[in-house]
């Protein structure tokens, strides 16, 4: 499993789904925890970029389709 980065909340299957805010902290651990495995879905350039720089790690442009995997 890999987290995946998105401009916005999407839902692309039916399901049941919770958002919460997270602090800068939480989602570094969630980084740790998933060993830093992670894509882009940011379709933006410029919210790439500020990602980027928030996180210290390199977040890439993709335009492509994030599909939710069941569980």
């Amino acid at each position: 499993m890999e987290i995946a980065f998105l401009n916005s909340l999407v839902v692309t299957s039916p399901g049941f789904y919770k958002a919460e805010k997270i602090t800068l902290d939480e989602v570094k651990q969630w980084l740790n925890h998933y060993d830093g495995r992670y894509k882009s879905f940011i379709g933006h350039k410029s919210t790439a970029q500020f990602l980027q720089k928030l996180l210290g790690i390199r977040i890439e442009q993709n335009r492509k389709t994030f599909r939710h995997m069941k569980y």
